[in-house]
């Protein structure tokens, strides 16, 4: 981290360098004369000289904190006189390192590459406060010094024609990608992106190129949560499949394969799943529906091991497709050529009962028991498996054939993914890096191997649970506010070069101006995707704006801004955990859901409800659970959805008053920008206090810190939420709904067991 000058040392905020100190851009020393500057890269320096160069290695610091140099620079590549050849080897020695310049700006890798470039970004929150009248980073190429052994754009593929395919979406910018990922350092390649701009397909665009490289063909991917694993696996199934298919569609001779993608959950509850539908006969998901419910969290039948075990052994409808790959025919070849799995394979085909498969289990058993259980261990054979124990051996295979596998973080550690990552495993990638702290991080991405993270350190950060634990009255996690660095944050902080996106490419046109005009607005030429953001690929968009004019809004067809609803007289409450619950604004949003659906202007499907807290949560799930359509509609809170999205997104506010860590920009970030089409907030537009009044004289007098149900620390402040209610109040986009009756009346009726 670098050290901060002192404050007699920082300069004056609209403080201009002097000349000598900033090399000018067309500046060229003459060819006979020795710039003071070169003088520090000499090994015979003299004390005194030593000194004159430490003075202004700390005057080029402190041009880097000012921001006025690019954070990802090496210093030393600041001095004039310096030149640089694209084909000169490898550094032989620090010195030397230190002396390579980055390329000149004026050159032809110098040019700015439209939706994503190489450079770093400013910290959280400077959005907010930022100076805008010129960017906080300059577009510039970090020289190709650091180029890892084996770097993520190579010329040698299995397959070049696929690559090809695989890579066509970038278009015309193919050939400056190309230079890009040619000068990752040390394989290390982050790639930051606000919501929506396309960080995860970048990422699955990525690894499936690398599936390619027999260097890098095996990868193990990782996220914080399985709703993020989940989806970064979509993405690369089906960019993977849509190639193969193109492929195979339109050249002739040899056929390509689907690449083996494999999310890993909890195993046992895999091979439950798997038993529970060979045992029903069926070939219903709905026979997974008991066993979801329980564990929602942990586990998705899509690409799991659970699916593909099925698909392995041909149950019923599960059968292998023809582009599979190869891998997964051998393994059932394998099965079928053993006679220990015969009478398995028997059950699955139905020809055998359970009760019967258990019997031979159990005499199989007990005859080794009889023969071998006397014996050393270390002289036993292995014992025969339980049917439980076929599948898991089926499941482990699977997992070890596999292209991709992708778990969490922590499921990383655990068999048998923890045997592909420590044996098989040849890059990681990981997704939502930027709420993944650093010792997270390490635990799939290890010996030093090539890595890929996606993520956004604006967004949800990494949560220390240990960080309010005491003992004896003194904090036990002495290191909990290291914990909450994300690994993208930090190398952010140590001026690691990073891949920048700043194409919004989800949200229609003006469904991302509220969270830029806050917290991004730093980015560096940002822009609206011309084609994935217009109104004609956002027909729900459309539709929607036509409906709001019941409330009296005027219709915006150029830019569909975020809607504000009022809610008027509404009461919060607070349950015995702590956390809140809201039954008015709970009413509000179900009759505007409910009437939108009515209407026939969208569907149930479309929509997700986000809430800022668990009571709230539960209190709806509660009251819509016997509504038919609105209890398909999911209900998250606003952590646990990060990573997701859905084409209307209805945040809930809760609270009236004290909004509580509501405030954190961070939290607000990940709330405002889960939608493609159409974002409500249903809330209490004074909760920060009067919104026709001046913020200063509503403002909180006392700042300190609270805590989110998590134990998430959040900066009390309310500026981030207070800008927010004035944007909406600017744009005319606030409504106002009449007071409801809200059924239950007392707060003892209104609580829910928790």
């Amino acid at each position: 981290m670098l050290k901060m000058p002192k404050e007699d040392q920082m300069p004056e905020k609209d403080q201009v360098p002097e000349k000598d100190q900033v090399p000018e851009k067309d500046q060229v020393p003459e060819k006979d004369k020795v710039p003071e500057e070169d003088q520090m890269l000499e090994e015979d320096e003299e004390p005194e000289e030593q000194t004159n160069r430490s003075d202004k290695m700390d005057k080029l610091l402190r041009r880097r904190l000012q921001g006025e140099i690019l954070q990802g620079a090496s210093l030393t590549s600041l001095l004039p006189g310096f030149s640089y050849a694209a084909e000169s080897p490898g550094p032989s020695s620090w010195d030397e390192l230190l002396a390579r310049p980055d390329p000149q700006q004026d050159s032809e890798y110098g040019s700015y590459l439209p939706g994503f470039s190489l450079q770093p970004r400013g910290h959280c929150g400077q959005g907010i406060e930022a100076d805008v009248s010129k960017p906080s980073f300059k577009d510039k190429q970090l020289s190709p010094a650091f180029n890892a052994v084996g770097a993520f754009y190579k010329e040698k593929w299995k397959n070049p024609n696929l690559v090809d395919i695989i890579l066509r979406p970038i278009g015309k910018d193919l050939p400056k990608f190309k230079e890009l990922l040619s000068n990752v350092p040390l394989s290390v390649l982050p790639i930051l992106g606000f919501p929506g701009s396309g960080k995860t397909n970048m990422l699955a665009t990525i690894l499936n190129m690398c599936l390619q490289d027999p260097e890098h063909d095996r990868i193990m991917a990782c996220a914080p949560t399985h709703v993020a694993v989940s989806s970064l696996v979509e993405r690369i199934v089906r960019l993977n499949k849509e190639a193969v298919d193109h492929y195979n569609k339109n050249y002739r001779g040899s056929q390509c394969s689907y690449a083996i993608i494999v999310h890993v959950t909890n195993v046992d509850v895999n091979i439950a799943a798997f038993i529970n539908m060979v045992r029903s006969g069926r070939n219903d998901t709905s026979v997974w529906e008991p066993l979801k419910s329980g564990t929602i969290r942990r586990w998705f039948h899509e690409n799991s091991l659970c699916e593909w075990a099925l698909k392995v052994v041909c149950y019923k409808g599960w059968g292998l497709e023809r582009n599979d790959d190869s891998a997964l025919y051998a393994i059932r070849s394998r099965l079928e050529e053993d006679d220990k799995w015969t009478m398995f394979l028997s059950w699955v085909d139905g020809e055998t009962k359970w009760d019967a498969l258990m019997k031979d289990s159990n005499e199989k058993m007990a005859a080794w028991e009889r023969e071998f259980g006397e014996e050393p261990e270390a002289t036993q054979p292995p014992k025969p498996l339980s049917p439980r124990g076929f599948v898991r051996k089926l499941m482990e295979e699977i997992c070890l054939a596999s292209h991709v596998v992708a778990s969490t973080t922590h499921g990383s550690k655990d068999n048998p993914v923890a045997k592909f990552n420590r044996d098989i495993a040849k890059m990681t990638a990981l997704d939502e890096a930027g709420c993944m702290g650093i010792a997270e991080a390490c635990v799939p991405w290890i010996d030093g191997r090539p890595v890929v993270m996606a993520g956004d350190p604006r967004q949800l950060p990494p949560t220390a649970m240990t960080a309010l634990w005491r003992v004896d009255g003194k904090y036990a996690n002495m290191f909990a506010q290291m914990g909450k660095i994300s690994v993208l944050e930090q190398l952010k902080l140590i001026c690691w070069p990073c891949f920048v996106i700043n194409r919004q490419r989800r949200m229609v046109i003006g469904g991302f101006d509220l969270v830029y005009e806050l917290f991004y607005k730093d980015v560096f030429d940002f822009s609206y995707d011309e084609d994935l953001c217009a109104s004609s690929n956002h027909t729900i968009a459309i539709m929607v704006e036509n409906w709001l004019a019941k409330f009296g809004l005027k219709a915006n067809y150029e830019k569909f801004w975020p809607v504000f609803f009022h809610c008027e007289n509404t009461s919060c409450y607070v349950d015995e955990s702590g956390s809140a619950f809201n039954p008015g604004q709970a009413a509000h949003a179900r009759k505007l859901i409910s009437d939108a659906i009515t209407a026939k202007i969208t569907t149930a499907k479309n929509f997700v409800v986000i809430v800022p807290y668990n009571a709230m949560k539960k209190y709806m799930q509660e009251q819509w659970k016997s509504d038919p359509l609105l209890s398909t509609i999911p209900i998250s809170t606003t952590d646990s959805f990060q990573g997701n999205e859905s084409n209307i997104a209805v945040f809930i506010m809760t609270r009236t008053s004290n909004p509580g860590f509501l405030k954190d920009a961070q939290r607000q970030c990940v709330a405002f920008t889960r939608h493609r089409d159409v974002l409500w907030v249903v809330g209490d537009k004074d909760v920060c206090g009067s919104l026709d009044a001046p913020y200063e004289s509503v403002r909180p007098k006392v700042k300190g810190t609270e805590y989110a149900e998590d134990g998430a620390e959040a900066v009390y402040t309310s500026k981030a939420l207070r800008l927010a209610l004035e944007w909406f109040r600017d744009r005319d986009r606030i409504v106002h709904l009449t007071p409801r009756e809200i059924v239950t009346t007392t707060h003892e009726e209104m609580m829910i067991t928790m």
